[in-house]
């Protein structure tokens, strides 16, 4: 059997910790502020859409 070379790149998770830094960073930043309920104040899909938007950045290389 022939070894296949592993061409995956650890970059293509980017997008995906983007997402999770943005929102857990804002549900931790609204907790400390006291603010009730503080992980449903940012919608995930919008967390979603920059991960996506920063996706697109890294494929054209800008």
């Amino acid at each position: 059997m022939e070894k296949r070379k592993n061409t995956s790149k650890g970059v293509a998770l980017i997008p995906f910790l983007i997402f999770i830094l943005v929102y857990l960073g804002s549900g931790a930043y609204l907790q400390s502020k006291g603010v009730e309920l503080a992980f449903y104040q940012f919608p995930a899909p919008v967390a979603a859409f920059i991960g996506i938007i920063f996706a697109f950045l890294l494929l054209k290389g800008v």
